[in-house]
Formats: C-alpha cells, sequence, structure tokens
C-alpha cells in the first residue's frame, strides 16, 4: 500500500511528466512544421548558391584554360621563331668573318663623320657599303699626292715621277701618273683661295721598306727639252703681262723682253731674246744701271 503523501508524490511526478511531454510535443510539432522547413529552404538556397557558384567557376576555367592553352601555344611558336631567328642570326656572324685573300697590312679607312675625316671606331654605327678597312697590296703601291691647279697643264697620265720618302732618304723610286683628279679641292689647312687636284702615282717597282701611309715627296716629270738655251727662273721678271730678264751689259743691265718655253720650279727655257752666253740678273738691279735697247750703246 501507497502513503498518501507517497500517492501525492506520484501525482506530482506525473504531472510533471505530462507537462515535459506537453513541451516536447509543442517543441517536436514547431520543428517538423516551422525550424526544419526553414532549415531545408536554407539548405537549398545555399545549395543553389554553391551549385551555381561551381558552375560559373567551371565556365571561368574552362575559358582561362583555352586561354593559357592559347598563350601557350602563341609562346612556343614564337620561342621556334626566336630559336630560327637565332640560327639565323649565327649563320650570319659567321659571314662576318673577314679573312684577308693574302698575307698583308690592315689599314682602317678614312672617312667623313660629324664633318670630321676620322677612322672608324668602336661602337660606331656601320652603313651600307661603308668601307671600313683596306688590306693594300705592298707590291703595287700607290703614292696619293696633289698638284695645284696653276700647274695642272704640265701633268698627264703616264708622266713620270720621281719618288723619295722621309723614312729612308737615301731610297729612290720611280713610277708613273695613274689617275688625275676630276674636282678640284681647297686646303683648309692654308689661308687663301688656291685649288688643288689630287694625283695618284703607281710605282714601278715596290722595297720592302715601303709601308702604307708614309710620308713622300714626288717630282713629276712634265716635260724633257734637250739641247735648249735655259735661264734660272729667278732671273725673269714679269710686267704687264710681259716677261723680261735684265742681260749684263758692261757695267750696267739691260731690260730685255723674252719669250719663254717650258719651265720647272728651277729653270725656264728661253725661246727668244737671249743669245746663248749672255749674263742675266738674279735679281732687280738697280734703276740706275738699267739701260733700254735706245741706250745700249754706252754706258751710265
Amino acid at each position: 500500500f501507497l502513503s498518501s503523501s507517497e500517492l501525492l508524490q506520484a501525482k506530482k511526478k506525473l504531472q510533471d511528466e505530462e507537462e515535459a511531454f506537453e513541451i516536447a510535443k509543442l517543441e517536436y510539432e514547431s520543428f517538423v512544421n516551422y525550424v526544419h522547413p526553414m532549415r531545408i529552404e536554407k539548405a537549398n538556397t545555399t545549395l543553389k548558391r554553391a551549385s551555381s557558384k561551381l558552375e560559373e567557376s567551371t565556365r571561368i576555367g574552362v575559358i582561362k584554360i583555352i586561354r593559357d592553352r592559347s598563350l601557350l601555344d602563341h609562346a612556343r611558336a614564337e620561342l621556334l621563331d626566336l630559336h630560327q631567328q637565332l640560327k639565323n642570326a649565327e649563320a650570319v656572324l659567321l659571314l662576318t668573318d673577314i679573312r684577308a685573300p693574302s698575307p698583308g697590312i690592315v689599314v682602317l679607312k678614312e672617312e667623313f663623320r660629324n664633318g670630321l675625316r676620322r677612322k672608324p671606331r668602336v661602337g660606331d654605327q656601320v652603313i651600307r657599303n661603308q668601307p671600313i678597312l683596306d688590306l693594300p697590296d705592298l707590291d703595287s703601291m700607290i703614292v696619293k699626292t696633289k698638284v695645284r691647279e696653276a700647274d695642272l697643264y704640265k701633268i698627264g697620265i703616264g708622266k713620270s715621277a720621281a719618288i723619295s720618302l722621309d723614312a729612308y732618304p737615301q731610297l729612290y723610286l720611280k713610277g708613273r701618273v695613274l689617275s688625275i683628279g676630276v674636282l678640284a679641292l681647297s686646303d683648309s689647312n692654308k689661308m687663301g683661295d688656291e685649288k688643288y687636284f689630287d694625283i695618284r702615282i703607281g710605282l714601278d717597282h715596290g722595297d720592302p721598306q715601303l709601308r702604307p701611309g708614309m710620308t713622300a715627296r714626288s717630282v713629276i716629270l712634265a716635260d724633257r727639252v734637250n739641247n735648249k738655251l735655259s735661264i734660272p727662273i729667278h732671273s725673269v721678271f714679269e710686267k704687264d703681262k710681259k716677261h723680261y730678264c735684265y742681260i749684263k751689259r758692261g757695267k750696267n743691265y739691260l731690260l730685255t723682253p723674252i719669250q719663254l718655253g717650258a719651265s720647272n720650279e728651277y729653270w725656264t727655257q728661253i725661246d727668244s731674246g737671249i743669245e746663248k752666253g749672255d749674263e742675266v740678273c738674279l735679281s732687280m738691279p738697280s734703276k740706275s744701271l738699267i739701260i733700254s735697247d735706245a741706250e745700249k750703246g754706252t754706258d751710265k
């Protein structure tokens, strides 16, 4: 048998359990009817977002892969082209080796650059068809010289010449005029308007002592006159575009017109006006000693 207190306790417990059951029932119904659907809807929404993001990521990834493959193919093509360019450049580089056809001396070619005539230097830009160096043939050397415009008429192709060298004063060589420049040039190192023409003289025979760039002095045989009367060039004077000389007559000097022929730096040929054996004055005599044709019979 149960006591009344135990019975009350049992009823109280049953009432508590019934209340707990009702609360649990309400929570269950709320979960089933509200919470669970909301969670499912939220999960579905999240799933849709994730699926959409996955699709977008997949699409972007595919596009990026295609683009990267295109870039890779382009890079490979460029790499192959660069390899071919390198191969071609190496082949061209082999062709730039300059080999002399024979033993000799290499001379850098002087050209005008920025207004200055100079030899090429490291770092200069190479111009197409630009001569850079010469390989002179020491067995056929050429002398480069020049002649004044006033003396050009004396020079001709084939004229013989005598050449001496400052480096070897005892060495004398023979040659002939090969060419005469077609343009009159000015010497920038000299004052005045005097013109000159370039002359090229070819040596008849070379010499082992010759080197390109040496200083040479040349004498060109313009003409040869045999058995003709001649006087020193310093004894010829000019007045009114006529030539005269002073012939000694006793203590005086006779002013005599003369006709000149061929001449050089020291002597001139006389065609008329002087006889063999006449003495001529090498400088202008004093006016008191000069006589004319009318006075030549008397001495002053």
